[in-house]
């Protein structure tokens, strides 16, 4: 089981790695700032202020 365990570990971690050298890989550099995201979805950092929280 301990074997297992750790086979299972470095699956993950070989994953994980994987993403990463994806990522390095195909990043333009390119960053969208927050508020343009917002614009496109009809929103400003103002109206989801005013939202009420899901907990209330």
């Amino acid at each position: 089981m301990r074997r297992l365990n750790e086979l299972e570990e470095a699956a993950a971690d070989l994953r994980d790695l994987a993403l990463v050298l994806v990522r390095a890989a195909t990043d333009t550099g390119r960053r969208t700032p927050i508020d343009d995201v917002l614009s496109a979805f009809g929103h400003t950092r103002e109206s989801l202020a005013a939202l009420p929280d899901e907990d209330e």
